[in-house]
């Protein structure tokens, strides 16, 4: 059963609108006809919205009075700095953890409760060379890392008051990705006639196509937590590969669509501090909301290319 259609004509804040997830959180609760506001840095430019607001996260006041306003039975909390722009450490832990503050705290005076679902990341975690549990150490070493470790640990402070869940978000691909990610890479590169350079691609990934994980959102917001505690969930399909097999699925796929393009492994070096073993233990994910099917990675490049070719 499709858990969206329960939110029918019922008020939905989601931050971070204009970004990767965020925009299809938005397109998915249109669907489900639900009362829509958005929050986010810039226009998020999608019709159907009840009220948009252009806000820094930031900025306590003007997250309040938002919050205030529209009096939502749910918030679904996409907005983070840092993932893929480059941005000082300072603005990442005003964006991601006070921004994070702002809205838990907006929240926790509206008349009615509220039950959120907020976008945390697996680089919250200690680096190890298996599947992350959500029982795994938190000793991020990034400063965005860092950054979503406060957040969570800003929203902990918030779920003796309302349920929250945080999403502890892997690896997503799929339409709306931006440079400099490694799909649009690939894709300018075929479209440019350029060899696109990669590492030797041996890491360890899980890619999860993006509507996919969009639809966790809403399944976390159906089956609240009501013990008083942060529920935390680790999202990601549980079939880890080598990156580099997940490459050679993009270029199979651009074929098809008659675009070659010639890949370089082992051209550029690892970044320093990456983790070679970057994917979930989704152990808990699974018992928590049930048997969860993800769309195949021949079947999300295919729509992703669709939609940008």
């Amino acid at each position: 059963m499709d858990t969206r259609s329960n939110w029918h004509g019922r008020k939905v804040l989601i931050t971070g609108a204009s970004g990767f997830i965020g925009r299809h959180l938005v397109e998915q609760a249109l669907q489900a006809g639900a009362i829509v506001t958005t929050l986010s840095r810039s226009p998020a430019n999608i019709s159907g919205v009840s009220a948009h607001q252009i806000l820094d996260i930031g900025d306590r006041e003007s997250v309040r009075q938002a919050v205030k306003k529209l009096q939502p039975a749910a918030i679904l909390h996409a907005a983070s700095g840092g993932i893929t722009e480059k941005a000082e450490f300072s603005e990442m832990l005003r964006s991601n953890a006070l921004g994070t503050d702002n809205v838990l705290s907006a929240a926790v005076a509206v008349s009615e409760p509220v039950s959120v679902v907020m976008a945390g990341s697996g680089y919250e975690y200690a680096a190890q060379p298996r599947p992350l549990s959500e029982d795994d150490p938190v000793f991020p070493t990034s400063p965005y890392g860092i950054s979503k470790a406060a957040a969570t640990f800003c929203a902990a402070n918030y779920a003796r008051r309302m349920p929250i869940t945080v999403l502890r978000i892997f690896n997503v691909y799929g339409p709306g990705e931006r440079l400099p990610r490694l799909l649009p890479y690939i894709v300018q590169c075929a479209k440019l006639g350029n060899t696109a350079e990669l590492t030797a691609c041996e890491q360890i990934r899980d890619f999860v196509y993006v509507s996919d994980v969009a639809s966790l959102f809403w399944q976390a917001l159906e089956s609240p937590p009501n013990d008083g505690r942060l529920r935390i969930l680790n999202i990601g399909s549980g079939s880890a590969r080598p990156l580099k097999a997940f490459v050679c699925t993009i270029t199979r796929a651009l074929e098809r669509q008659g675009l070659k393009v010639q890949v370089s492994f082992g051209a550029r070096p690892y970044q320093p501090g990456e983790p070679m073993y970057y994917a979930a233990d989704t152990r808990r994910l699974q018992s928590t909301l049930g048997r969860l099917q993800f769309k195949t990675h021949d079947a999300g490049i295919r729509e992703t290319l669709e939609a940008r070719v």
